[in-house]
């Protein structure tokens, strides 16, 4: 990762100043480069592990913005099949995540344990930046590819109907504009729409509409 005439000396974003950053990584050379990398882009304090179980304890313990992880870490998918009920248990939230990795390269269950941002290795240091500002605001920082991938996976679990709703609904349409459009009435849309929080384990409007563009949302735990 290159980090020449990639300096950004203030960062601001949505309100956020300076960003405290996890970095996980297993490999002591990657976490060098990041180091150097982060450190000319500037706008973030990072703070430095190998291990998944580190990266759990970064998740879950409230001191960091954002987790940056390795999406080759070894162990990575065992902690994050745990990571939700343990988050549950306790009642705390979960720290945004960012997966810094070859999309092409993620196995499609992956983000559907816990929603995260991905970044393709490689990237410039004020790009990589930027996504971690964007996840520690909420938002999710997904390749087209990987949210057509999310997309696909999710589709097929809705009937036709429902799709056509889920479709409207991303294009910001209310339930009753969506019975006019579909000729269908209001409590029959209420009804798909429920039927569609529940097969996607989604629990607002925004989240269904991230779904309806390709991305996976983020949900609370508690």
């Amino acid at each position: 990762m290159s980090a020449a005439n990639d300096r950004a000396p203030t960062w601001s974003y949505g309100g956020i100043g300076m960003l405290r950053v996890a970095v996980v990584h297993h490999s002591a050379l990657a976490r060098e480069s990041l180091s150097a990398a982060l450190e000319s882009a500037g706008g973030v304090t990072a703070e430095w592990s190998s291990t998944a179980a580190e990266m759990t304890a970064a998740l879950l313990g409230g001191s960091v913005d954002v987790v940056l992880a390795a999406a080759e870490l070894p162990g990575l998918a065992d902690e994050l099949a745990g990571l939700r009920p343990r988050a549950r248990s306790a009642c705390r939230g979960v720290a945004p995540m960012v997966l810094l990795g070859e999309p092409a390269r993620l196995p499609p269950a992956l983000l559907q344990t816990v929603p995260a941002s991905v970044v393709p290795e490689g990237v410039r240091p004020s790009s990589l930046v930027h996504a971690l500002y964007v996840a520690a605001d909420g938002a999710l920082v997904i390749p087209p590819a990987l949210a057509r991938r999310a997309q696909a996976g999710a589709a097929p679990r809705l009937t036709p109907r429902e799709r056509d709703v889920l479709a409207l609904i991303g294009r910001g349409l209310t339930n009753r504009e969506i019975g006019t459009r579909l000729g269908l009435t209001f409590a029959t849309v209420k009804s798909y729409v429920t039927s569609i929080y529940t097969k996607c384990g989604v629990s607002s409007r925004v989240d269904a509409a991230l779904l309806a563009h390709g991305f996976v949302p983020a949900g609370e735990v508690c």
